[in-house]
């Protein structure tokens, strides 16, 4: 769940998002446009005018973009690199307007040149461009680098050209072309010349529902095969929300570099089989010797613990609260993990830098701890690539008895015997003294992630007395005590109240008891008291009730025009029984007629019971698969207008 939008929605109270389901890895949010379809000429002129008319929020676009990838070796170490040679055009929709392009490169990716000119094409002044560490919350990272160009427009239809030249000193870092841009692409063109030294695979990703079209030919005179791609008119990635994921939601290309030949004729393998990945991520990972200083720490942190469980919770309880997790890969080649003494006394680091913490603090205390490689979130890659986007995360691996632990370092109030949503069936190699193992992460139901709410009603006069609780497990519970972590102590209440009344001011909290927020149980139990007006309608004899407290499922339809895959966050399960009481002068007289919705990725059940003097109200929504495809949005935005049609309706009753 996306609390953060829970907090500036009740912040600001002026709408409530009823989303309470997995946890949410922020990413990119809501799309702006259609993809032109159906429009003949395929010129960005044409398409320029196009935009303007239908979408006038848009006020940068991408005219042109020209991208030639060609592959040379070393002349003194005969290592292979590849060689990028960029230009685009970027042209304004609307006046008094700045963009900026980006442009990273670290140690094993150089620019080798660059040039930008401005609308009246002269060479662009030195200030408008900015290249050095990146750096995200204050924080700069000297192994990621980059160049920030800016382009500042005084009219509309200006046009600034930008041409860049970088290299790949590493064909292992030279991972993935995109074929998106955060602003509309109106005409793409990618050419990829592989020679024969070079053994290079392309693997398509997302082309499905995009204008992408492909060709190859094999060039004699200079013995390489070409690839051509040309994408027209994508749209924007800027403002799309709730997406899977870089690997299932944008159309780009998987590069694999397998082998090379030199120029003696030896085969060199690069990612040609398995063990070359995973060989590479065991050489990259240094064995620290834990200092003086932080191994006095770990004794003295661990030194009242009764047991070796207590241990280990103690040691990943205090890494969780005390080092702050930087979402970013942080450490040289963004493979090596930073050193435990850095990150120990820097009090940050990514998700190595704080699995390589855990695993020093451990190993030390006599535990066999181990760091593991594992893509964490929804992944489309297919099996059969290799490649260093297929590994994105980061753990510590713990075998513990007959049990094995899988110790995600970046997440706050973890329990250890939990298994993170995250990671859940995914392939983890783990290192094995200088070789590797792997294994597949136990998976488990979508039930582990879920919010139950339990309600009783008493109806006095025209108001709703309720009692009930909210229990949260799973990410539905990491996240929230994530989020409230990071409020002051007012605004923590707040917010719960917020949860509690969905933003409803017809709901008024009389009584609010919240766990303490820090707590590793496996369940999280809010339990609270609310009077709600204006519940009850009288019709003549008979009395009509809202049940529909919460609002739910407002703002759950997906909004055309949208081209890019929709995601639920995570698996997860919301679940929601209310029992009404009937007073003794009323009796049911009409119950709403109940939805049922099953299909392989999400289930909704909503049905009304009559059980003597009270009504049972049970509705269940399960998210099985957490991905929707653009061709299946129509029949979410179906089975949602079902739902709430369902929870609009009043229950009857009336006098006896």
């Amino acid at each position: 769940m996306d609390y953060l939008l829970y907090y500036n929605v009740f912040m600001s109270s002026k709408f409530w998002l009823s989303r309470l389901t997995g946890i949410s890895f922020i990413v990119f949010l809501i799309l702006s446009g259609y993809r032109i379809t159906g429009l003949k000429a395929q010129n960005a002129d044409s398409i320029v005018s196009y935009v303007k008319q239908t979408f006038p929020e848009e006020y940068v676009i991408l005219t042109d973009k020209q991208s030639e990838y060609t592959f040379e070796l070393d002349p003194y170490s005969f290592n292979p690199s590849a060689i990028e040679k960029t230009t685009e055009k970027v042209r304004s929709l609307k006046s008094g307007i700045k963009a900026n392009r980006y442009l990273f490169y670290n140690d094993y990716v150089e620019i080798t040149g660059h040039k930008m000119r401005n609308p009246n094409n002269t060479k662009v002044r030195y200030d408008y461009m900015r290249c050095g560490d990146y750096e995200m919350d204050g924080i700069f990272y000297h192994d990621a680098r980059v160049c920030n160009f800016v382009m500042y427009y005084e009219v509309a239809e200006e046009e600034y050209s930008l041409s860049y030249t970088r290299k790949f000193n590493d064909l292992r870092y030279f991972s993935d072309i995109s074929l998106f841009d955060s602003y509309r692409t109106a005409r793409q063109k990618v050419v990829i010349k592989v020679p024969d030294f070079a053994g290079i695979k392309l693997t398509e990703m997302n082309f499905e529902g995009f204008n992408i079209s492909k060709t190859q030919r094999f060039d004699e005179i200079n013995r390489q095969t070409i690839y051509e791609y040309t994408a027209l008119d994508i749209p924007p990635t800027f403002n799309v929300n709730d997406l899977p994921g870089y690997s299932c939601a944008f159309p780009h290309i998987l590069i694999t570099p397998e082998y090379y030949i030199s120029v003696k004729g030896d085969t060199t393998g690069i990612f040609r089989k398995p063990s070359d990945l995973y060989n590479w991520y065991i050489s990259k990972v240094r064995n620290n010797v834990i200092s003086t200083e932080l191994a006095i720490f770990t004794e003295n942190l661990v030194k009242d613990a009764l047991s070796d469980t207590e241990k280990i919770e103690t040691v990943m309880e205090w890494i969780g609260e005390r080092i702050r997790y930087i979402a970013f890969e942080n450490g040289t080649a963004a493979f090596i993990p930073e050193h435990p003494e850095v990150v120990f006394k820097k009090r940050y680091g990514d998700c190595k830098g704080m699995s390589n913490l855990a695993k020093t603090m451990l190993s030390h205390l006599g535990f066999d701890a181990r760091l593991g490689w594992v893509y964490s979130g929804h992944t489309c890659f297919p099996d059969s690539v290799l490649s260093l986007s297929l590994d994105n995360h980061m753990i510590c691996v713990l075998n513990y008895h007959e049990e094995t632990l899988f110790l995600d370092a970046t997440l706050k109030f973890a329990n250890i015997h939990e298994v993170p949503e995250n990671i859940q069936g995914k392939r983890c190699v783990i290192e094995d003294n200088d070789s590797y193992k792997i294994i597949r992460i136990p998976a488990t139901t979508p039930e582990v992630n879920i919010t139950s709410i339990s309600d009783s009603v008493f109806i006095s006069g025209d108001k709703l007395l309720l009692s009930g609780e909210m229990k949260l497990s799973g990410m539905s519970r990491l996240s929230l005590q994530n989020f409230l972590s990071k409020l002051t102590k007012e605004n923590k209440e707040e917010l719960t109240k917020f949860i509690i009344s969905s933003g409803n001011t017809n709901l008024k909290v009389l009584l609010l008891d919240v766990p303490v927020f820090n707590s590793t149980d496996t369940l999280f139990a809010i339990r609270y008291k609310i009077e709600i007006s204006n519940a009850l309608v009288r019709a003549g004899n008979d009395y009509l009730l809202q049940t529909n407290f919460r609002d739910e499922f407002r703002n759950h339809k997906i909004k055309p025009p949208r081209f890019f895959k929709y995601s639920h966050d995570a698996r997860s399960v919301k679940e929601h029984l209310i029992y009404i009481q009937i007073p003794p002068h009323l009796k049911v007289k009409k119950l709403p007629e109940p939805v049922k919705i099953s299909n392989e990725q999400y289930s909704f059940l909503g049905i009304f019971e009559s059980e003597g003097d009270f009504i049972k109200y049970h509705k269940k929504f399960v998210v099985a698969d957490e991905i929707i495809a653009p061709a299946d949005f129509n029949v979410w935005n179906e089975n949602v207008d079902k739902i709430q049609k369902l929870l609009r309706e009043m229950i009857v009753l009336t006098q006896k």
